[in-house]
């Protein structure tokens, strides 16, 4: 049980980095329609911007992250006003495929500045210190990236539901030509909405390249894994994005200890591969997702 317990924890750590690149992923499909592959490099490039500030410009953690966020908003709302406003009106596959090109321009920015070197990923507490509550050991990693994530998510939330922004952020998701009859500024809205999903995926890169792992030019790879969840939770679903998310994270996990093993040379990396699995399952018998709307048209 005890055993069982830990995995859940290391589980819900995954599940929180893969829900922050999710709840990303929905933002800009709910405001503009596209499916954004870029999604994975804004979480590379926020990595290793984390390595720098922190690392090369000794400034303290916090400051580090909260610069790396705002660096990286800056370069999604700058993608979303030099490349994506282009397209507006277009149809969404054509926007879909541009972001694919415009994540290959990040990976080489990112070779190009970094190298192909890995970096580590500096925490102001020791990423090997673990925890332990009533006999359940976990790292203090696990459980900062779980609280973040809370925070984050929760922040933004509010921010949605409450504010006068977020409301308007909300109908433009909603409807674009009426948001834009009724004054809503559309544009700076959909290019603050890139940004968000751009900083959003920065701090689950940060997270992700946390020991044991590192900040790697192959992280797009890694946080792509994420997009099963959205599938999961369903493309128009922030709550979806979350539940799906925190499943994948610890279908992972638990799929790695308990199902890998009795799979014998087949069971390596099978875990990987079991989260693209529920996702096909889902899309055959639930292409909505779990939380998302079926689209209906009148003839």
């Amino acid at each position: 049980m005890t055993q069982f317990a830990e995995l859940t924890i290391a589980g819900l750590a995954l599940g929180a980095i893969y829900s922050l690149i999710a709840v990303g992923f929905v933002m800009v499909y709910r405001s503009s329609g596209l499916l954004n592959f870029a999604q994975g490099e804004f979480a590379t490039l926020g990595a290793f911007l984390m390595t720098t500030f922190a690392a090369w410009a000794v400034l303290p953690w916090p400051v580090a992250l909260l610069l790396t966020v705002l660096v990286m908003m800056a370069v999604g709302m700058g993608i979303e006003r030099v490349i994506m406003r282009k397209l507006l009106g277009r149809p969404p596959f054509i926007g879909s495929i541009v972001t694919i090109f415009v994540g290959f321009l990040l990976s080489v920015a990112v070779l190009w500045i970094y190298g192909s070197s890995t970096r580590a990923m500096p925490t102001p507490w020791d990423p090997v210190k673990i925890v332990e509550v009533g006999g359940v050991e976990f790292t203090l990693t696990n459980l900062v990236t779980i609280l973040v994530a809370i925070v984050l998510i929760g922040t933004l939330a509010f921010v949605m539901q409450r504010t006068p922004m977020g409301m308007a952020m909300r109908a433009v998701a909603d409807d674009q030509e009426a948001a834009f009859a009724l004054g809503i500024p559309v544009e700076r809205l959909l290019g603050l909405t890139w940004g968000i999903a751009a900083s959003l995926g920065a701090v689950a890169g940060v997270f992700l390249a946390m020991f044991p792992r590192s900040a790697t030019v192959a992280m797009g790879l890694l946080a792509f894994r994420a997009f099963p969840a959205v599938i999961i939770g369903g493309l128009e679903s922030p709550v979806g994005a979350i539940i799906g998310g925190s499943a994948l994270g610890l279908l992972q996990v638990h799929g790695e200890y308990y199902v890998n093993p009795h799979l014998g040379d087949f069971g390596i990396g099978f875990h990987l591969v079991l989260a693209f699995i529920v996702m096909i399952a889902f899309l055959m018998i639930k292409p909505h997702g779990l939380f998302g709307t079926k689209e209906l048209e009148r003839v």
